[in-house]
């Protein structure tokens, strides 16, 4: 038989949640059991919180064992109590896993693509665009951009290129001239010049 609390002559039936709620009377303004403990002994709870239980049992319903906390707070809290329970945590990543699947499909869908357009013009407006300069990570040369806090390279030549020397970090010595220089550490490079490796061969 289903768990029951009598409170001020309302049923209150246990949830599979663990929270009574009162389903009788459909008009009450306040239905589940804590909160009504609440909004009798406290008054109206504020918008944007929520009545939490102190000793974390749903069915201790005493004014002295709950409080009001941020609902952002107060679903945090449980949020991580439940990551704590394996069976829990195994169907939340499972919800996050297709809720990341279909979040994809909606973004690249006509309404998706028309809603990204549409709020990507409404960012721009009443906003002035002012012209900086800005200075290229590999030929130090100026960049005109709306962006100078992102904007890193003049061309994506330069991203390349600069991508590519950053590797330059292993010391060597030539194989032909016996020069010390400076080689891609994931190359397996012997010459310091392209002279020096074409002279080897004829050698």
């Amino acid at each position: 038989m289903a768990e029951r609390v009598i409170y001020r002559g309302e049923t209150y039936w246990l949830q599979t949640t663990g929270r009574y709620f009162q389903s009788g009377d459909k008009t009450a303004p306040e239905r589940l059991l804590h909160r009504s403990v609440w909004i009798d002994h406290k008054g109206a709870i504020p918008p944007g919180f929520a009545v939490h239980h102190i000793d974390g049992n749903w069915r201790n319903n005493a004014i002295e064992n709950l409080e009001l906390l941020p609902s952002s707070e107060h679903h945090r809290m449980h949020m991580l109590e439940r990551w704590q329970e394996p069976k829990h945590a195994a169907r939340l990543r499972e919800g996050l896993k297709k809720a990341r699947e279909a979040a994809k499909d909606w973004h690249a869908s006509p309404e998706g693509l028309e809603w990204h357009s549409k709020n990507g013009k409404a960012m721009w407006e009443g906003r002035g665009r002012v012209l900086s300069l800005a200075e290229c990570l590999h030929c130090k040369g100026e960049i005109l951009t709306f962006f100078p806090s992102r904007t890193k390279f003049c061309s994506r030549n330069c991203e390349r290129n600069h991508d590519y020397r950053k590797n330059f970090t292993s010391e060597r010595v030539c194989a032909h001239c016996g020069a010390a220089f400076t080689a891609n550490k994931y190359r397996k490079t012997t010459y310091c010049s392209r002279t020096c490796s074409n002279r080897a061969r004829v050698v």
